[in-house]
């Protein structure tokens, strides 16, 4: 049986020839074992798929497990500078939605682990105060680098700043 002929079978309730293996991998053990940057795997969705694949024939997985949403395919449009020092990665953001050089936010990609994004100079990000979140405005749900703990990007790129969160239609099809 081949992957495909295998899973079918699982899902059909008849007997493969072996039990199919599907893995969920972890973010650092792609930036580890595949030759893209960390940012790019991260932030780039070709990339991501890229390495997904790579990491699915290399251990004869059955299937693949996609983990990450979508991201857009302009990102890096949304930088204001990048750099390098000893394997980790450095993104400074530019605020596109106020037409501004710089946000403030900081990403920063090690080589091992998951990017975490900060305020300018390294300072954590602001926390939600949930005495103050409406759950019937949404717009009380923007907070920078925090979006909605699936997104893996540091704003909400391509959307209104007054878009209805709540609303699917608020988002872009990346």
């Amino acid at each position: 049986m081949n992957s495909k002929q295998r899973v079918l079978a699982a899902m059909n309730h008849r007997k493969p020839d072996r039990v199919p293996v599907m893995c969920q991998l972890a973010l650092g053990h792609y930036f580890l074992h595949c030759d893209y940057r960390p940012s790019e795997i991260w932030f780039d969705s070709e990339t991501f798929a890229n390495a997904l694949v790579e990491l699915q024939q290399r251990y004869e997985f059955d299937g693949i497990l996609v983990n990450l949403p979508g991201r857009p395919a302009d990102w890096k449009n949304k930088l204001k500078s990048y750099k390098t020092i000893d394997n980790t990665e450095y993104l400074y953001w530019r605020d596109l939605a106020l037409r501004e050089h710089k946000s403030g936010l900081e990403t920063i990609v090690p080589p091992n682990d998951n990017p975490q994004t900060y305020q300018s100079g390294q300072t954590g990000l602001e926390r939600a105060d949930y005495k103050s979140v409406d759950v019937n405005d949404p717009a009380t749900y923007r907070l920078a680098g925090y979006i909605w703990n699936t997104w893996h990007i540091p704003q909400l790129w391509d959307i209104d700043s007054h878009a209805d969160l709540s609303d699917p239609a608020a988002y872009p099809a990346w």
